[in-house]
């Protein structure tokens, strides 16, 4: 094997080719096995995960029981458990190979992972007396020597591959065997789990993975000081290219432009420290190997809160340069989220207390008290794990914190009303706009208002199809008077209304049809 059919393979792998290509380029050299068993494990990954499984029957066989371990490593764990649901495919397509390649393959896995693959299809009865035992109903294996009886917990195509495993065990290592399934049924799920997880998390460690729980810290708000903190940056090596960088480093981006000023050791080390930066979120979010969309989120995410961070830490575009080389990138990165975080703040505080909830019941939502659609969406875009536009963007400008911060002090505005005790049941946007329609005909205090009053209230908030001006102001000032603090949270809720009803004529409102405004039905 040549370094140059190594790099061939590894550059076919990266691009473009379809799938059938790809696994023809990877079968064909004459000494395939050798380059494939070189292949670093993520890459291997990229290329089965491209081609698809299910049809990868020939290059299973090639990869060495250390590269499936990994592959299982990438694969088998979306969480802090293995899923017995992603490994089975894994088994059943190494069993098309022939049981020898199964068997080295699985062989090779931690021995936690191998008992609990066990424990997870087969329970195990230990026969104290063959003569008296009877075998649970079901799917049954009793071992040549009588001294175990296997029932297989009926998980489909799944088990297959472990019966073949434990037949061909039985009949060639009968006493590892005989211990394998002695300690799966003895031992502990939770146990199993742990441990192979402890294994698992020490080689992702080794091929720089990041700890989860430890990621989490790059969600942080800076300490005071750390903003200010300038580092020392010392000689690294360069990572060489690193494409998959492109989403936060395209020619039209600004941390593009950035990098191309530093000289070639400093946008070494930055870039280095970028990658660190896009691997950590992708750990602390839980992204799966395979999860290209979930990916794709993360390193926008990323670009966005070092877009927000350079603004904040530099004087615009053109002090980037000196950002970079002054601030360590998980800084510049963790500055641009809180500010993302801070402007986001009302809304989520809001939802914190609970001052958004609606009703009990098996589908209660911590905002269904917004019963305006378009807000509901912006207020569960904010109010998500990591903050969004409400058209599912990222904020990345000063603009978008703007646009957050005005809808995050409507939502203060709306649930901090003193005095007011709104039914559960009723949204927050028809009750405080009832409030007010009650207070402009003169009606005191809180509630319902009567069908009755349908044309009065109408008159009195509209003409001609629009919300009149006398209105607007009286709404104004009835608003500020009864305890709200901003006049465009009432002009908000008066635009809704008349998207509703500033067309329809009086005698054609439908009380139970109308959602910007709370109507006594029984009176």
């Amino acid at each position: 094997m040549t370094g140059d059919e190594l790099t061939r393979m590894r550059l076919d792998i990266g691009g473009a080719v379809g799938a059938s290509v790809l696994l023809d380029r990877l079968l064909s050299p004459t000494r395939a096995e050798a380059i494939i068993r070189s292949l670093p494990a993520e890459d291997l990954y990229r290329a089965i995960m491209r081609i698809g499984l299910e049809d990868c029957i020939e290059l299973l066989p090639m990869i060495s029981p250390e590269q499936f371990r990994a592959l299982l490593d990438f694969d088998a764990w979306p969480d802090d458990r293995p899923d017995i649901s992603r490994i089975d495919p894994w088994m059943r397509t190494l069993m098309q190979s022939g049981v020898e390649i199964l068997t080295e393959k699985f062989m090779g896995l931690d021995d936690a992972l191998i008992n609990w693959i066990v424990r997870e299809h087969v329970h195990v009865d230990v026969i104290e007396d063959p003569d008296s035992f009877v075998p649970p109903e079901g799917d049954t294996i009793t071992t040549q020597d009588n001294r175990m009886c296997l029932s297989f917990r009926g998980r489909g195509d799944g088990e297959l591959p472990v019966k073949v495993l434990l037949d061909w065990l039985m009949r060639v290592q009968p006493e590892y065997c005989y211990n394998l399934l002695v300690f799966s049924a003895a031992a502990l799920d939770s146990h199993l789990e742990e441990e192979a997880y402890r294994w698992r998390s020490g080689r992702m460690a080794d091929l720089g993975f990041v700890d989860p729980i430890e990621a989490l810290g790059l969600y942080t708000v800076p300490r005071r000081g750390e903003i200010a903190a300038i580092r020392e940056q010392a000689p690294q090596a360069s990572p060489g290219d690193a494409p998959w960088l492109s989403p936060i480093v395209s020619a039209d981006s600004r941390l593009h432009q950035a990098l191309a000023a530093l000289d070639k050791r400093t946008r070494a080390a930055v870039t280095e420290e970028l990658a660190y930066v896009c691997n950590t979120a992708l750990s602390a979010d839980r992204v799966a190997l395979w999860d290209t969309p979930a990916t794709l989120r993360v390193m926008e995410r990323v670009r966005a809160g070092l877009a927000l961070g350079l603004d904040a830490l530099g004087a615009g575009p053109e002090d980037d340069r000196r950002v970079l080389t002054e601030h360590p990138v998980a800084l510049i990165f963790r500055t641009g989220y809180a500010r993302t975080l801070d402007a986001a703040e009302a809304a989520r505080r809001a939802r914190r207390r609970g001052l958004l909830a609606g009703k009990e019941g098996p589908d209660k939502s911590p905002i269904d008290a917004v019963d305006a659609p378009a807000l509901r969406l912006i207020v569960a875009a904010m109010t998500s794990r990591h903050p969004q536009m409400g058209d599912g963007r990222t904020p990345s400008t000063a603009d978008d914190l703007q646009v957050l911060r005005t809808y995050g002090g409507l939502i203060e505005d709306l649930v901090d009303f003193p005095g007011d005790v709104r039914p559960d049941a009723t949204g927050l946007c028809a009750w405080r706009l009832t409030r007010i329609a009650r207070d402009l005909i003169g009606l005191e205090g809180q509630g319902a208002l009567p069908i009755t009053t349908i044309p009065i209230v109408h008159g009195a908030l509209f003409a001609d199809g629009r919300v009149t001006d006398a209105a607007r102001s009286a709404a104004h000032s009835a608003w500020l008077r009864l305890g709200g603090k901003r006049a465009a949270t009432i002009d908000y809720l008066l635009d809704l209304a008349a998207l509703e009803l500033a067309a329809v004529a009086p005698a054609e409102v439908d009380p139970r049809a109308v959602s910007m405004l709370v109507f006594d039905l029984a009176f």
